[in-house]
């Protein structure tokens, strides 16, 4: 909730600033997750994280949430491309990227808490229209 608080105010999409954007359950306002949006300095590309809390997953939030960023980037940014990584023994998150529209574009080498691990790398493009 402190983080909450700490980005209520701030602004959105700062080209080469980081945001945390809370994702709540919309009829009771309970915290479900969050997503962590970082905006290129150049607004090229915008990445994304997102983290939905183990007693809310499976249920369609991290979908839902990864469909509405990819609206709000491309409807307020001029990102030509949002990218995201998620560590490839993360079932549900691949999945979810999956399952948004998101596509595989490769994989990478990464540590995580000291930890090496291999990372799925996703996009999606900017819609034509």
């Amino acid at each position: 909730m402190e983080l909450i608080g700490k980005n209520a105010s701030a602004t959105a999409f700062v080209p080469g600033d980081w945001i945390q954007l809370a994702i709540a359950q919309s009829q009771t306002d309970h915290l479900l997750g969050d997503l962590g949006v970082y905006v290129s300095p150049d607004q090229g590309t915008a990445e994304f994280g997102i983290t939905i809390t183990p007693a809310a997953q499976g249920n369609g939030y991290a979908i839902e949430a990864i469909g509405a960023l990819l609206s709000l980037l491309f409807s307020t940014t001029p990102v030509a491309e949002v990218i995201a990584c998620t560590d490839a023994r993360n079932a549900p998150c691949i999945a979810a990227l999956k399952r948004a529209g998101m596509t595989m574009t490769g994989q990478r080498e990464a540590e995580y808490k000291g930890e090496v691990c291999m990372e799925i790398v996703f996009s999606v493009a900017r819609p034509k229209g």
